[in-house]
């Protein structure tokens, strides 16, 4: 069974102006065009939240997955590509403000964790009070985790994986934690 490399590429106007995040997912067969059901919760679950970014932000996979399970991948399937543009409004919290979803596996380690950014995030998803994510937003953004990892799970051909490259292996997710508070995508570069 493979383990796929998704990266969802995501930019914005201000700031760093670009991130991504990269998902694993494993299917016992070869994915095949347009897409198979896992990545398509993967892009129903941007989809979902896209009312929460501002209205610059644009989410992009670009068709194109990776083997990442083998030291002999098999060539690359192309899925379909897709790009959803956000509606959250015209106004930003502070350039790479936005939260962190941490999606864990049955093993509760560093290696049966992992971590989705969702960011920059609208200024209306803040509370003006403490800076806080509003409650309203962060209780639909949980229903859309909770929907993610429900479809995960039921798959039977595959599931969205915590890839750890370290054991060379991927833990399907069963659960995801929320923090209500700001978190920051910072550059990597160095």
């Amino acid at each position: 069974m493979a383990v796929w490399q998704l990266p969802v590429h995501f930019t914005w106007a201000n700031g760093s102006k670009s991130g991504v995040n990269v998902w694993h997912f494993r299917q016992t067969s070869l994915p095949v065009f347009p897409l198979p059901p896992i990545p398509t919760a993967i892009k129903t679950f941007y989809d979902s939240n896209k009312q929460f970014a501002p209205s610059d932000c644009v989410y992009t996979f670009d068709g194109v997955v990776r083997d990442v399970s083998s030291v002999t991948p098999t060539d690359p399937p192309v899925l379909q590509s897709w790009s959803i543009t956000s509606t959250g409004g015209a106004t930003t919290a502070p350039n790479g403000v936005g939260l962190v979803i941490g999606w864990r596996s049955s093993l509760a380690t560093r290696r049966g964790r992992g971590r989705t950014f969702l960011s920059p995030l609208s200024s209306n998803c803040m509370q003006t009070s403490d800076g806080t994510i509003a409650d309203t937003q962060l209780t639909a953004i949980k229903g859309s985790c909770t929907t993610l990892v429900n479809t995960s799970v039921a798959d039977g051909n595959g599931a969205i994986v915590v890839w750890s490259p370290t054991d060379h292996i991927g833990r399907d997710i069963i659960s995801f934690k929320v923090n209500d508070k700001p978190a920051w995508l910072s550059s990597r570069r160095g």
